[in-house]
């Protein structure tokens, strides 16, 4: 039996660099400390997403509704609930 990897529920809000929130947007997961569903998760109207990971040093990699890409760098605390701010260039 494999012990589980702890992960915490994040909060991913992606906006824009002129603030406005990146609707549509999907993100995968593309590097983790621990394993991941292969999912594709995706920002609401208000560009949040929510997606459990494990704590340490997370890679995603986000989508615009135009098909263009950019991978950002977060790091996964043990805190639970915690909203992770990320901002990208417009596509």
């Amino acid at each position: 039996m494999t012990a589980s990897v702890p992960r915490s529920r994040c909060f991913i809000h992606v906006t824009l660099r002129d603030g406005r929130p990146l609707a549509g947007a999907r993100i995968a997961v593309e590097q983790a400390s621990g394993p991941v569903p292969e999912l594709m998760y995706q920002t609401d109207a208000d560009g949040h997403a929510q997606i459990g990971l494990p704590t340490g040093e997370v890679r995603l990699r986000i989508f615009t509704a135009s098909g263009e890409s950019r991978s950002v760098d977060i790091n996964v605390g043990a805190e639970p609930d915690k909203t992770y701010d990320v901002t990208i260039d417009p596509p």
